[in-house]
């Protein structure tokens, strides 16, 4: 019966089918555009945060000049996960993934042999934050705005210097921007989406431990239209498929983080057990339950108590046996590390004054990630600055910052307009952020960690300004001839050393990188090779 009405009816032939031919080659025309366009920005990210390794005196450190962190503290402990050996009493004060993943370099690559093949390796996370946000920006608005936001991540000076340290920062941004990337999809169906996001999240806990804060929202973005069809139709099945999805989303939770505690519940338990049977039995033992680290209460007690002044101090912490590294046989390091947060809150509730002062100056210190610019020579605020002690280098020309908070404000509010989902989204990783710096120090990489989502915004805010001349070609032109641009620039300068005068606030020696010590630079221009 279907060959009769074939046959009957030519038509069908000649016309159905070739636009269903024209339709799958558009199809395959729009994802190849796409899918090039992704592969564009990941190489041009990659190449930006190699260029800045090859045109800088620290290319054969395992840290960078514009940042030291705890860049050599992470390369011993993933050599010492990858050997089977203890590190820090094998006591969680840091995060683990990112010794994982240096571990996994140390086994793959047999040692640290070569710190250039160590920043190759990392530099991978330059381009994957460039085409992350791509694709993010492709799913909340149109690829114009996606290829802005993307070339502004692959230029960033700031992303491309977090590409290159060993750090939490870049693995933690990938992460961040994936579950992001996982909650505006809309490919499989939520029950895996909710798995995927619950397994990501454990992962990005276990990266930089603030991420638990995030928690609570994510539990609502996974099921908020369930909940949206709950409140107007009051029907049970909705209230059900929430909570199928939330489980789904304990269960991927919990198979990576659960074990993570379970070993940390261990180790302490042995440790608080021999504390006991020592003579130092009069030493309070140290909390079992501990999600990622032990460091929390510490660092909000050093956060927080005088002569705090808004960036990371030791001063705050008692000396023992002439050091302030952490001892968790100190009675007085024990303290901290048990009753940090209430130290910290009973100093914050004496003076209101003292309270808002410190806030504001760990928020200022942190907005001027905003103030780092494109390309490895930082333009357009360039390479005099400082780097205050264990943070990246911010410049000290800022008037760039304020125009990236104004943009921002206005493509955020854009997004609002159309109810974006997006908008939203944004709104809770910026408060995220700020209770994150208000509660604890106020980093330069606080900030940086961010600016993915500031760069979609000001991509929006720009495009709205060629939007209300009726001139739509004009800013993929600009935005690819800058992107060529800030290549080519990239290559030339890696061509290059580039040559610091370098204070310090205390001298305590000569060498460049200390990370304990405030770092002030002044750029004395490129040298040959």
């Amino acid at each position: 019966m279907l060959t009769l009405n074939v046959i009957g009816r030519p038509d069908i032939m000649t016309t159905m089918i070739p636009n269903y031919v024209k339709r799958l080659k558009g199809i395959n025309r729009s994802f190849l555009l796409k899918a090039g366009t992704g592969l564009l920005l990941f190489s041009i990210g990659y190449s930006s945060a190699i260029c800045l390794v090859y045109g800088n005196l620290d290319s054969k450190l395992p840290f960078s000049v514009y940042y030291y962190g705890d860049a050599e503290v992470f390369l011993a402990y993933g050599a010492a996960v990858a050997e089977g050996l203890p590190f820090d009493m094998n006591l969680p004060f840091r995060p683990p993934v990112t010794a994982w993943f240096l571990a996994l370099i140390y086994f793959v690559t047999h040692g640290y042999k070569s710190i250039l093949l160590i920043k190759h390796l990392l530099a991978i996370s330059g381009g994957a934050i460039a085409w992350l946000t791509y694709e993010i920006a492709c799913m909340v608005s149109n690829r114009t705005i996606a290829f802005l936001a993307g070339a502004m991540c692959s230029l960033s000076f700031g992303l491309s210097v977090i590409a290159t340290v060993p750090g939490t920062e870049s693995i933690y941004l990938m992460l961040l921007l994936l579950t992001v990337f996982l909650l505006c999809r809309k490919c499989f169906p939520r029950w895996i989406d909710s798995f995927i996001i619950g397994v990501v999240t454990a992962f990005a806990c276990l990266t930089r431990g603030e991420h638990i804060l995030l928690i609570p929202l994510l539990f609502y973005y996974i099921n908020q239209d369930a909940l949206k069809i709950w409140i107007t139709q009051k029907t049970s099945k909705q209230l059900m498929i929430a909570f199928k999805r939330s489980t789904i989303f304990i269960f991927g939770l919990s198979i990576v983080l659960l074990p993570w505690m379970i070993r940390n519940a261990f180790v302490i338990s042995k440790i608080n057990d021999a504390v006991a049977f020592s003579n130092e039995s009069k030493l309070e033992p140290l909390p079992m339950i501990v999600p990622v680290t032990l460091y929390g209460p510490l660092n909000f007690a050093l956060a927080n108590l005088p002569p705090s002044d808004g960036g990371f101090s030791r001063d705050a912490l008692p000396m023992v046996n002439d050091s302030q590294d952490i001892d968790p046989y100190s009675p007085e390091h024990r303290k901290f590390l048990i009753h940090g947060y209430s130290l910290g809150f009973k100093e914050l509730n004496k003076s209101l004054k003292y309270s808002v002062s410190l806030f504001l100056k760990k928020l200022k210190i942190s907005s001027d990630a905003f103030a780092l610019g494109f390309c490895n020579g930082n333009y357009p605020s360039g390479l005099n600055g400082k780097r205050r002690s264990s943070d990246m280098f911010a410049p000290d020309n800022k008037w760039f910052k304020w125009v990236v908070i104004l943009f921002g404000c206005l493509g955020w509010n854009l997004f609002r307009k159309q109810h974006s989902f997006f908008a939203y989204v944004c709104l809770w990783v910026f408060i995220h952020r700020i209770i994150t710096i208000v509660l604890f120090f106020g980093y330069v990489r606080q900030g940086i960690l961010i600016m993915p989502f500031m760069f979609l915004l000001c991509a929006r805010s720009f495009y709205w300004l060629f939007e209300k001349r009726n001139n739509m070609s004009l800013p993929a032109l600009f935005c690819g001839a800058g992107l060529l641009a800030g290549l080519v620039t990239n290559i030339y300068l890696a061509q290059f050393e580039r040559r610091f005068e370098v204070d310090y606030k205390v001298i305590k020696g000569t060498q460049i990188i200390d990370h304990q010590q405030e770092v002030v630079f002044r750029d004395k221009g490129l040298v040959s090779r």
